[in-house]
């Protein structure tokens, strides 16, 4: 029997748009039977322990030959050079040109998936301790001109408001009512969303992973800056121009 060597698949980032990747890396290897290698470049590394978690990944690999020329929807260039003579088939998941649709569906368009109904987004996660009692989840990124807002969500919310992200991105004083996770890894961030009655927070890559999971996920904008073209829609997701709240808390419990 010859030897069946795995698939690959590459995108160099940003975090949000390579995580983006990994419903159409899930659905290559449940479809080839095969398990992947996943590559990108240094800007994804805080992705690792999450990609090597999931069941269908052998490993991800980092090339010290990439090198970054232009960031915008996507990192520049597109591709992330590797070995391609080890594996027999690779598929480079960068953005060639701006993309026209939500980004999980872009990138399965361009790997020539059809069946856009199976690119589902998903994630395998730990069971580590979290609270039992209810809280949802925000990430508010720190002082951003929604920072008001997310404080005024935090002083109102019924439950707990645990904040998640990047070290230094917590918001507040009031570590009781809003507990502070932000700085955890991604793969225990995950867990922690998967866990939660709901997600409020910028556009990001904390969102992209809310988007694995059935809770409501609320993301505010302003209705100029943001191209809403490439959000996942769904009966969760609400995107909301301006919101109060009050507002965004009725969100989060709409059924």
């Amino acid at each position: 029997m010859e030897d069946r060597k795995p698939i690959a698949l590459a995108n160099p980032g940003k975090l949000g748009d390579f995580l983006y990747m990994l419903p159409t890396a899930r659905y290559l290897c449940n479809l080839t039977g095969r398990t992947a290698d996943i590559y990108s470049s240094e800007y994804c590394r805080a992705t690792k322990r999450l990609v090597e978690y999931q069941s269908y990944v052998d490993g991800m690999y980092f090339s010290d030959k990439y090198k970054m020329l232009g960031i915008g929807c996507g990192l520049q260039p597109f591709y992330v050079p590797l070995d391609y003579h080890l594996y027999e088939t690779v598929w480079q998941c960068g953005f060639r040109a701006c993309p026209d649709r939500p980004l999980h569906l872009w990138i399965a368009m361009n790997a020539g998936i059809q069946d856009s109904n199976s690119i589902e987004i998903k994630y395998d996660y730990p069971d580590i301790p979290t609270p039992s009692e209810n809280y949802f989840v925000l990430a508010a990124r720190g002082n951003t001109s929604y920072k008001p807002l997310f404080l005024d969500v935090i002083k109102q919310s019924p439950i707990k408001v645990v904040q998640i992200g990047s070290k230094g991105e917590y918001i507040g004083e009031d570590r009781e009512k809003s507990p502070d996770m932000t700085g955890l890894d991604m793969l225990e961030t995950t867990t922690w969303i998967a866990r939660s009655q709901g997600f409020v927070g910028i556009m990001s890559a904390m969102l992209v992973l809310a988007n694995g999971f059935p809770i409501n996920r609320v993301a505010p904008h302003d209705g100029i800056h943001w191209t809403m073209e490439h959000v996942v829609r769904s009966e969760y997701n609400f995107y909301p121009i301006n919101p109060s709240a009050d507002e965004i808390l009725k969100l989060l419990h709409e059924q």
